[in-house]
């Protein structure tokens, strides 16, 4: 099983992105080439927004899911 690595607002924005697509594709029906790439263009990233995996993302070793308990904001070095 592949390990999540897509963040909340990664997710919010697929989905968004893939909704606007479905709406594209429903508007230019008439011209089935975009209308066949946007619905697969949308299903792949509502997929991934809702399974929170993307094996692009895998596959370059990003990650923008955060860990639970992991701090938030930049890492500053503590003085002693």
């Amino acid at each position: 099983m592949m390990e999540k690595n897509v963040g909340s607002i990664d997710s919010v924005i697929r989905v968004m992105i893939g909704l606007v697509l479905l709406f594209v594709a429903a508007v230019v029906a008439r011209v089935w080439i975009v209308s066949a790439a946007a619905v697969l263009i949308a299903l792949v990233l509502l997929y991934t927004a809702l399974s929170e995996r993307c094996p692009a993302y895998r596959l370059f070793g990003w990650n923008t899911r955060k860990e639970p308990g992991a701090p938030v904001g930049p890492a500053v070095p503590r003085q002693s």
